[in-house]
C-alpha cells in the first residue's frame, strides 16, 4: 500500500493551528486525522490468469484466440484478438504484431466513368465507423456525398446524403467531412460552389448515419474565392467539443508568389451559423491542415515549409 494520503482538492476555511513538527510523524497525534488513504497499484504475489468477459453471440463453429500481448491491471495489459475460421495471421486490438492488411475497399475505379475520392472516416458510439467521401458516375449521370457504415460485425451500409448537379466534376465542390455533436447526432458538411464563390451545405444524423436531414446551405459567414486567380480548395475538415464547432479548409493561393498554402478558420456556437475567424495569406504556409480533439480541445496539425507542425486551440474563435 502507498502512502498517498492527500486530497485533489481541499475546500473550508483554513484557520491557524499551532502544532508542534513532532505531531506530524507521532501515530498518537491529536492535531489532525487521516481519512480515506489512497492505495499505489496491488502487485500480485504470482502471475494470474487474464479474464475476459463477452457478450453476443457467436456460432458453433466460432475458433476464436486471444493472445496476450502484455501483462499488467486492466489500463496496461495489452491482447489481440484472431478469428481462425477467417485468418490465421490477422490480429485486431491492442497492439497487433502484423502489418495493417486486409483493407476494406469504400468505393474504387473500376471504370473510366466511376469516381469516388476525398474521404473523412468518423469512429460512432455503436462500435461502427463512417466513411463520407465524393462520388460520380458519368454513366448514370450522378454527382453525391455518399457515405458507407461498417458495423461491428464488418457489415455494410451504403447511404447518399446528397445528390448534387451532375453537369461537372468534382473540383472546389465537395471535400465532405463529419464529426459527432454533444448530444451524439453527426453532422456532415461539404462545399459546394456558386459564381466563383465556396460555402458549405450542412446534413444531420441522428441514427447513426442510416438517414440525413438537411440543416442549411451558405453556412459561412465569408464564402472563399474559386475563381482561377483566388483560391483552389485542397481539403476541409470539422470537429466539435463543448458546445462549439471548428471548420478549416486548407487551400492553395493562384494569387501569390510564396506561402501559397493558407487555412482558412471558421467557427460556430450553434453548429449551423460559421463565423471567418482567421486566414494566413502571407506570414507562411499552411500546408492541407488537419483537425482532431485532444483533451477537450481542438487540435490542428499542418505542414509549413519542410516541417510538421501543430497548434492546440483552447476555443474555435481563437
Amino acid at each position: 500500500m502507498g502512502n498517498q494520503i492527500s486530497k485533489d482538492y481541499l475546500r473550508g476555511f483554513l484557520i491557524p493551528y499551532p502544532l508542534a513538527e513532532d505531531e506530524f510523524w507521532d501515530d498518537q497525534a491529536t492535531g489532525f486525522s487521516i481519512q480515506n488513504p489512497i492505495p499505489d497499484n496491488p502487485l500480485p504475489d504470482s502471475n494470474t490468469k487474464l479474464y475476459l468477459n463477452s457478450s453476443g453471440e457467436c456460432q458453433q463453429n466460432t475458433d476464436i484466440q486471444v493472445i496476450t500481448r502484455r501483462s499488467g491491471i486492466s489500463n496496461e495489459a495489452y491482447y489481440t484478438v484472431r478469428d481462425n475460421t477467417d485468418s490465421t495471421s490477422l490480429e485486431y486490438g491492442h497492439n497487433p504484431p502484423t502489418s495493417i492488411s486486409d483493407f476494406e475497399i469504400v468505393a474504387y475505379q473500376s471504370l473510366a466513368s466511376l469516381y469516388a475520392g476525398n474521404p473523412d472516416i468518423l469512429g460512432l458510439a455503436n462500435n461502427s465507423f463512417i466513411v463520407v467521401y465524393e462520388f460520380r458516375d458519368t454513366v448514370s449521370n450522378t454527382k453525391q456525398i455518399k457515405a458507407q457504415i461498417t458495423d461491428y460485425e464488418r457489415t455494410v451500409t451504403n447511404v447518399v446524403i446528397a445528390s448534387l448537379d451532375a453537369s461537372s466534376a468534382f473540383s472546389n465542390d465537395g471535400h465532405p467531412c463529419i464529426c459527432t455533436l454533444e448530444d451524439g447526432s453527426l453532422l456532415c458538411a461539404f462545399l459546394y460552389v456558386q459564381n466563383d464563390s465556396a460555402n458549405i451545405e450542412l446534413y444531420r444524423s441522428i441514427d447513426y448515419g442510416e438517414t440525413w436531414t438537411f440543416i442549411g446551405k451558405q453556412l459561412f459567414d465569408s464564402a472563399i474565392d474559386v475563381a482561377s486567380s483566388a483560391y483552389s480548395i485542397q481539403k476541409m475538415r470539422i470537429r466539435h467539443v463543448a458546445g462549439q464547432t471548428l471548420i478549416i479548409v486548407g487551400a492553395y493561393s493562384n494569387a501569390t508568389a510564396t506561402n501559397k498554402n493558407v487555412c482558412f478558420q471558421y467557427a460556430s456556437i450553434d453548429t449551423c451559423n460559421f463565423v471567418l475567424v482567421d486566414t494566413d495569406v502571407t506570414t507562411q504556409p499552411l500546408n492541407k491542415p488537419d483537425l482532431t480533439v485532444h483533451n477537450n480541445q481542438f487540435c490542428i496539425g499542418y505542414g509549413i515549409t519542410n516541417k510538421i507542425r501543430y497548434v492546440i486551440l483552447p476555443h474555435a474563435f481563437l
